[in-house]
C-alpha cells in the first residue's frame, strides 16, 4: 500500500534570520534530485505553510512501508536532513496508508 509521509516544521531563530525564499529554493532542490533516486519515493515537495501553527510543510508519497523505512536512511534523505538541522526547532511528523 502506498505511504503519505507529512512533515510540518518550524523555524528555529537560525531559520528565522535566513532569507525565507532562498531557504525554501535550497530545500525544494535538495529534496528535487531524491525523486527518481531513492527508491519507492515516487513525490516530494516543501512549501510554507499558510496556516497557524507551523513554518514549513513537507509532503511525500513512497511506494509502500518498506519504502519508507529505506528513505528515512538513505544517504541523500540524511544529508538533506543535517544540512537544514539548524534551521528547525520542532516538527510533527503524520505517516499513513493509502488503500
Amino acid at each position: 500500500m502506498m505511504i503519505r509521509h507529512i512533515i510540518f516544521w518550524t523555524l528555529s531563530e537560525t531559520g528565522r534570520q535566513k532569507d525565507q525564499q532562498e531557504l525554501l529554493n535550497a530545500m525544494q532542490q535538495s529534496l528535487g534530485g531524491m525523486v527518481g533516486t531513492v527508491p519507492g519515493l515516487l513525490r516530494a515537495e516543501i512549501a510554507r505553510n499558510t496556516a497557524p501553527g507551523c513554518d514549513y510543510v513537507f509532503y511525500s508519497e513512497l511506494t509502500d512501508a518498506e519504502a519508507l523505512a529505506a528513505y528515512q536512511t538513505h544517504p541523500l534523505h540524511l544529508a538533506h536532513k543535517e544540512r537544514f538541522r539548524e534551521d528547525f526547532s520542532a516538527r510533527s511528523v503524520g505517516d499513513y496508508e493509502i488503500l
